[in-house]
């Protein structure tokens, strides 16, 4: 018999994980005692405008069902609905649906808003299949000038073990949306790609990527008024061998947050959190923090890999300021664990204003952090970094360098560091200093360190223009 009465919820009802697993639980419940097979489809819209001015929900009383035997235009059908009434939930069932076209949340509307896809976990499976049509499995999008506001995707699997060329979830356009607990398998290219995004959220994904993939997490900023981008307890995993693919490419906007995010078993010449300005906008007061970035295995090949990278495209000469690269760990990667490479001449290109502290860094390939061309007026504090890895190149603990004297690092103070350097295996030679600048760093100042396993005594290089050494311990 058909399920009476409709699910009530309650007004007000905070939204949290707690309550998305209750609900699952309490429908789950009530279709296996309370309705036949031929009762109910999935996926349900539940009714009714949502309000996100305090992230609750209002007025959810009337559950409805959508009844289509095709899966993805089951799907479709209930996102429609619940545009066309304003605002709703479409709830997916604990199954696999196969999808050959691209999901639209906003299903060719303007201005529509609160529409939430919401499944049970891993069980609701989205399986892309061949041919697909469109360019991602998901579509969060808005072409006009109003964007696709206080849409929801929330916990449940997208499968794209089928399909090439084709990202898991892309949005364009859009403001206060949470894309949450979302499980993207086999990525062939993206898992997630954001464009052009206002006080979004992306937390609690999980993402595999294939062996042809390129990013886990893609962002472009795209236009002057993004801001406010949060990415954080993301996992991504995968097997990538191509040559210098990133787990997470970014161009965030201002006042962004990459935080809590794991990069785990990194790949070969694979950089964990790739920050760089091809999007055409100056990156700005960006907080990165709190990351894990590791790989268990290292192969004696991988002279590429990197933890966390801030680059200039020399093309582009857009700048980099109030950028924090804070309380990360970084762990066995193929060369610098965190890299400033500035591009660009000094009127035009400009990396300031850095604060690179509190980082633990284990057993680099190359440089332990290194800032390189037209960075100036950075603070390198608290780090503790110990190295090498059994793949040591020639490098240093923290590295300040300029290929030549033009666009030279200037104004860097390196203090209050740990710089231990222990040989793992025979031939690996200790470098001759912690802190090295060569010739090529103007006014910088190295002072308050500590240093343990390097050749030279003292362990510090700085004989640019104006700079210092002044009281380190050194053994």
């Amino acid at each position: 018999m058909p399920y009476t009465p409709a699910p009530t919820l309650v007004d007000n009802e905070s939204l949290t994980h707690t309550w998305f697993q209750t609900l699952k639980t309490n429908i789950e419940a009530a279709f296996d005692h309370n309705v036949q097979p031929a009762d109910i489809t999935w996926p349900l819209v539940l009714d009714g405008p949502i309000d996100f001015s305090d992230f609750t929900f209002l007025n959810l009383t009337n559950l409805g069902t959508v009844h289509f035997a095709d899966k993805y235009a089951s799907i479709q059908a209930a996102i429609n609905a619940a545009n066309a009434q304003g605002g709703g939930i479409v709830l997916l069932g604990p199954k696999s649906y196969s999808v050959s076209s691209t999901i639209d949340m906003q299903s060719g509307s303007v201005g529509n808003h609160n529409v939430q896809l919401i499944g049970c976990g891993r069980s609701s499976v989205i399986q892309a299949t061949a041919p697909f049509t469109g360019t991602e499995v998901i579509t969060v999008a808005n072409q006009t000038s109003s964007a696709a506001n206080r849409m929801v995707l929330h916990n449940f699997q997208i499968n794209l073990s089928g399909v090439s060329a084709v990202d898991g979830i892309q949005t364009n356009n859009v403001e206060e949306c949470i894309i949450s607990y979302i499980y993207i398998t086999n990525a062939p290219q993206y898992g997630i790609v954001l464009n052009r995004t206002i006080e979004t959220i992306c937390e609690y994904c999980d993402i595999n990527l294939s062996t042809a993939a390129t990013s886990g997490i893609l962002i472009n900023a795209n236009t002057a008024d993004s801001k406010r981008l949060i990415i954080r307890h993301n996992r991504i995993t995968g097997i990538n061998n191509e040559n210098q693919r990133m787990y997470m490419r970014l161009s965030p906007p201002p006042n962004s947050i990459i935080a809590n995010n794991i990069m785990d078993a990194m790949a070969e010449e694979k950089t964990g959190i790739y920050i760089n300005d091809d999007a055409g906008f100056n990156i700005t007061d960006l907080l990165i923090t709190d990351n894990l970035i590791f790989r268990d295995n290292l192969s004696l090949t991988d002279t590429l890999g990197r933890g966390i990278v801030c680059e200039g495209n020399a093309a582009a000469n857009f700048s980099m300021r109030g950028i924090r690269i804070v309380n990360n760990v970084i762990y066995n990667v193929g060369q610098d664990a965190i890299a400033v490479l500035g591009a660009g001449s000094p009127s035009t290109g400009i990396y300031s204003n850095f604060t690179i502290a509190g980082n633990v860094i284990r057993l680099p390939g190359r440089d332990g952090i290194r800032l390189r061309q037209n960075c100036t007026r950075m603070t390198v504090t608290g780090n503790n970094i110990s190295g090498p890895n059994a793949r040591a190149q020639s490098g240093f603990a923290i590295r300040l360098s300029q290929a030549s004297s033009t666009y030279k690092p200037t104004w860097i103070t390196v203090h209050g560091n740990v710089m231990t350097w222990v040989s793992l295996q025979d031939g690996i030679t200790a470098p001759q200093y912690a802190v090295n600048s060569g010739a090529n760093c103007d006014k910088c100042l190295a002072v308050g360190n500590s240093a343990k396993g390097f050749s030279a005594i003292p362990p510090y290089l700085l004989p640019g223009l104006g700079s210092s050494i002044g009281e380190n311990v050194n053994s």
